[in-house]
């Protein structure tokens, strides 16, 4: 049984350390049961990850449970508006019930602080998606909206491209106090699961975190530079960079977090390594907004 703390806000990385915590409950066969109390507090890029992760281990025949304790648990009604279980493996047993309406359905465009949990279905491409992130954004900071437009398109078409998956991906945005946090994840291959293998060979030895932060710095393409591919990654940084955006990635069993500093990310990157397990790519930018 894993049990999630109560009183203090879970990002994504607080996600990590209660599922590496719980090890050897994630990686057992029989059960798996998540506790989490009416008054969790639960970040967005943290219930998407978890969104992610659930639905993964449904895939392989793994019988889950999230017990909320309560009906008029908070949380549990901070998934619902945010679709958390419109997308939620069927076979996963929620308790007390799962909602029997959902909250993002009723009020999906109401408010303007917040994209909810939206579906990124491999094979079909959904421009909409990019266009609501950027939306919301624009409302706080008009150049900011513009600018991150061509960011999610580029992220949400890497999972589209390179995830290589039958599972959606999952994309959402909220706005907090200190700012507004957008997340994109997929349960495909991974980054540089995708990428090393097509790399030069004066990569091969090249550690995750250099590698990733050269990916955001100046790109890499599985097609060689002249292909004109690659810059993707790049070129989202270095837009995310001039709005002071914090990007953290969660790869497969890594997390990277990437902090500006000047015109480029600071290499000293904070690396978290030996996480549990979880397919795909998980990014989250973190832009601050100027009241």
């Amino acid at each position: 049984m894993i049990h999630f703390p109560c009183n203090i806000w879970i990002c994504g990385k607080k996600l990590d350390d209660v599922l590496s915590d719980a090890r050897s409950i994630c990686n057992k066969p029989d059960t798996l049961t998540l506790m989490i109390s009416p008054d969790c507090k639960i970040l967005i890029d943290a219930a998407v990850i978890l969104l992610s992760f659930l639905n993964q281990q449904a895939s392989i025949g793994r019988k889950i449970v999230i017990d909320f304790e309560s009906e008029d648990s908070g949380v549990m009604g901070y998934f619902n508006r945010m679709g958390f279980f419109d997308h939620l493996h069927k076979k996963i047993k929620v308790l007390p019930a799962r909602p029997l309406v959902s909250g993002a359905a009723i009020y999906r465009g109401y408010n303007k602080n917040i994209v909810e949990i939206a579906p990124i279905i491999p094979d079909v491409e959904d421009e909409d998606i990019a266009s609501r992130l950027a939306d919301a954004l624009e409302t706080k900071n008009k150049a900011l909206g513009k600018a991150t437009f061509t960011i999610f398109g580029e992220l949400i078409g890497n999972v589209l491209e390179h995830s290589s998956t039958k599972l959606t991906g999952f994309a959402a945005l909220q706005t907090y106090k200190t700012g507004i946090k957008v997340v994109v994840s997929d349960s495909g291959d991974g980054l540089l699961e995708t990428l090393r293998p097509e790399l030069p060979k004066k990569y091969a030895k090249t550690p995750d975190i250099d590698l990733l932060i050269e990916a955001f710095e100046t790109g890499l393409s599985r097609h060689g530079k002249k292909s004109g591919r690659g810059c993707g990654l790049a070129m989202c940084a270095k837009k995310a960079i001039k709005f002071r955006g914090n990007l953290e990635v969660r790869l497969a069993t890594s997390r990277v977090n990437l902090v500006p500093s000047g015109t480029s990310y600071s290499p000293e990157a904070y690396c978290y390594e030996n996480l549990q397990p979880i397919w795909g790519t998980h990014i989250a930018f973190d832009f601050r907004i100027d009241n």
